[in-house]
């Protein structure tokens, strides 16, 4: 069975490179348990904070999981993570 990968958003983390990707990768975890998605690092668009592309299994992600919906428990989990002190920006 293949994936078929479709882009999110991307998100950028004022951490370094590695511990950025496993923060991102928690909080992705914490939003969409069922799994199926994957983080890429990007260019940073315009600071030296990491950047990463968020992609989802678009075969997976259907009905109540579609992307619009799984973005926002996404942006929900990072907005509980800023609260406690996390900087980052969502592209």
């Amino acid at each position: 069975m293949g994936f078929n990968w479709t882009s999110m958003r991307s998100v950028a983390i004022n951490q370094e490179p590695d511990l950025a990707r496993e923060t991102l990768l928690n909080i992705l975890f914490e939003a969409m348990p069922q799994g199926h998605y994957r983080v890429r690092q990007v260019p940073t668009p315009r600071d030296e904070w990491p950047t990463f592309e968020i992609e989802i299994d678009s075969e997976l992600y259907r009905g109540e999981l579609e992307p619009g919906m799984t973005w926002r428990h996404v942006a929900d989990a990072l907005h509980e993570d800023q609260l406690c002190g996390l900087q980052c920006r969502i592209i």
